[in-house]
């Protein structure tokens, strides 16, 4: 049967096609042909225009609705009555259709995905919140996209123009105030509903984006609406089983079936959920690289800006130099932990082998973890967790870090947290004494300033906290340190660059350092005597290495060589070389880290020469493996020393055995 509104004349719109419907209204799209653009008309069920209080309450609602103003709600253009009784409004017309359409088509949504379409969804739930407007059925299908995928929440106020009378009606008429699957349990019980009621709503959407469905499912909406107050949502991993155990954990606390338990705003839940997920985030290519951004993070201070460039002058010596030597830079992330609210204010103790026990140096064959010092490490971490505490979150290195690091973990069952110090060395001592007074019996650092934690650490270690430390120091009881050797990564990086600038270019470079320390001037003779070094600049994220190398150039356009402290550092670096008109060919830059970014840019010749590797999975493996050798008694090393090989483009040629 021909639906009689496609085709008609509704003021100045002219109605053109069905889009979808629901039990109060039904949404098309209009051509205003005054504007000479498409519009989504929603015009609302007959049912709600026979209240004859409906178009009083109507007009004041959507009045207020469309006063709300915020870059990720739909706005609403336009509403009125007709004299035949329509009752209408338009808004925006998107074009990338419904997150229901998304989650459907076959692609599951990617952590990165899922995560900024909360993020921009959250923001709006957020500011409707505090305008004092609930939304009552946050769903897949009021979530519109663009054409670029940005999302717009829809459908605001609708409930709030039903009267008590009419929602009897609706009630009888086997049309819920809310849809079954993603309403709150309170709404369910026609309890008190307040704004926590659409926290627990996103929750479920959430869920399905990840997921493919949402958590509740049946064969009527009586079971669903019953499981929503009395039955747990299946695991998450039942569906992927890839993510980790800390975006269920965000998961469960957004679906807790009673309000106060919840996240109590939208911003709450959108902040946990980044923060999870960046154990799972990846560097995108090159021209895509945007460093993610986590919700309600303190920034980066110039104190914190300071420490990177402290950290840089410990990790490598320069370059073209024999190899002062690297130290850990590094650090991954896992997710949040459920276990920390439950965790003892204090920690219990754990085995501690004297310092005279413990060999002063080893080599990762001294971290195999056997089945009994898991079981140990389990028994020795009950009611508690390990602390992880990150330097940065935002390159491919630390991603994949923290995913070998999660992954490790999860495999011995044993309980993780992450706190993303953001590169703020301030923040690091805070973060130890928190993880501490929520009861963690075991931390691993990637340290910015050792001098800043120095005091935290030692106190804790005393108290029998163990410590993985990714540094070069090596200090007290209950700690090993992770080292990346000088003779490994500093004089291999070293070497290379010199043997590059000695057989490719004639024995002359002109080199930009950036983040790296000054060095006698003998000793780059004797490396490379025809290569000058005409600074160092701030490097280490890419925002930082665009910003200086665009400066070097303009200061010296014959730069040939780059030098950078990690690979997020040189992409920035290869920005501004694209924009001053470079040609690969004619500046190289070699760097450390060996990310999957670089490694494409060393195979296609595009400015990278070589990257070192430091092999993130194997140092986030042995991290955890440390401390469950620690936690079970057993004598490790102080210090463990870590390989690296270089990176080029011959390497990349050779097939591993």
């Amino acid at each position: 049967m021909a639906d009689p509104l496609i085709g008609k004349q509704i003021g100045q719109y002219e109605v053109q096609a069905l889009l979808g419907q629901g039990g109060m209204a039904v949404v098309y799209r209009a051509y205003q042909g005054g504007m000479k653009r498409d519009v989504a008309m929603k015009i609302v069920s007959a049912l709600l225009t026979q209240d004859p209080k409906f178009r009083e309450r109507f007009n004041r609602e959507v009045e207020f609705i469309a006063s709300l103003e915020h870059s990720h709600i739909i706005p609403v253009h336009d509403h009125g009555v007709t004299e035949d009784g329509i009752a209408f409004l338009t808004m925006r017309y998107l074009k990338g259709g419904t997150l229901t359409e998304r989650i459907r088509s076959g692609k599951p949504l990617s952590l990165s995905e899922a995560n900024r379409i909360l993020q921009e969804v959250a923001g709006a739930l957020d500011y409707a919140h505090k305008q004092g407007v609930i939304h009552r059925d946050i769903k897949p299908n009021n979530i519109l996209l663009d054409e670029h995928g940005a999302a717009y929440l829809a459908d605001f106020g609708l409930a709030r123009m039903v009267t008590p009378g009419t929602i009897k009606h609706f009630t009888e008429a086997d049309t819920f105030l809310g849809t079954p699957a993603y309403i709150a349990p309170e709404q369910v019980q026609q309890a008190n509903v307040d704004e926590r009621s659409d926290i627990y709503s996103l929750g479920v959407v959430l869920y399905e984006m990840l997921a493919g469905r949402p958590p509740f499912t049946g064969d009527s909406a009586f079971d669903i609406l019953r499981a929503h107050i009395d039955q747990k949502p299946p695991p998450l991993s039942d569906f992927r089983p890839e993510l980790g155990y800390g975006i269920a954990a965000v998961l469960k606390k957004a679906l807790e079936k009673k309000p106060d338990d919840r996240y109590q705003t939208a911003s709450e839940l959108a902040t946990a959920f980044s923060l999870a997920a960046q154990g799972d985030l990846t560097t995108q290519p090159l021209e895509d690289y945007v460093a993610p951004r986590i919700a309600q993070t303190q920034p980066t201070t110039s104190k914190g800006v300071t420490r990177i460039r402290f950290l840089g002058a410990s990790i490598i010596g320069l370059l073209l130099l024999s190899g002062i030597g690297i130290l850990a830079t590094r650090s991954g992330t896992v997710l949040p932990s459920a276990s920390t609210t439950s965790a003892p204010t204090t920690p219990a103790t754990t085995a501690t082998v004297a310092d005279s026990a413990r060999p002063d140096k080893g080599t990762f064959a001294d971290l195999v973890v056997t089945d009994g010092e898991a079981a140990e490490a389990r028994l020795a971490l009950q009611g508690s967790f390990i602390g992880m505490i990150a330097c940065v979150l935002s390159t491919d290195y630390h991603a994949s870090l923290a995913r070998a690091v999660r992954t490790r973990a999860e495999a011995l069952n044993l309980p993780i947290e992450v706190v993303d110090s953001a590169n703020d060395a301030a923040q690091q001592p805070i973060i130890i004494n928190r993880f501490v007074a929520q009861g963690a019996k075991a931390l691993v650092i990637c340290e910015l300033d050792p001098q800043s934690i120095g005091p935290a650490l030692a106190d804790v270690q005393n108290a029998g906290v163990k410590v993985v430390r990714l540094s070069e120091i090596v200090a007290g009881p209950n700690s090993v340190s992770l080292t990346f050797t000088n003779d490994a990564m500093g004089s291999a990086v070293g070497n290379f660059t010199a043997d590059w600038i000695n057989s490719k270019m004639g024995g002359k470079a002109t080199v930009a350092i950036l983040d790296y320390p000054s060095v006698p001037e003998k000793t780059l003779r004797a490396k490379a005597p025809g290569a000058t070094i005409v600074g160092r600049y701030e490097g280490g994220l890419p925002d930082n290495g665009e910003k200086s190398i665009a400066q070097a150039l303009l200061d010296h356009p014959d730069i040939n060589i780059i030098m950078s402290i990690n690979d997020a550092g040189a992409y920035g670096a290869v920005k501004a070389l694209q924009k001053a008109g470079k040609d690969p060919a004619s500046v190289k830059i070699i760097s450390v880290d060996a990310e999957t970014e670089a490694r494409r840019m060393i195979s296609a010749g595009q400015f990278f020469a070589a990257s070192v590797d430091s092999n993130s999975v194997d140092v986030g493996t042995m991290s955890v493996n440390a401390i469950v050798k620690m936690l079970a008694g057993a004598p490790v090393p102080k210090q463990i020393f870590l390989p690296g090989n270089v990176v080029t483009f011959e390497s990349l040629l050779t097939p591993t055995p």
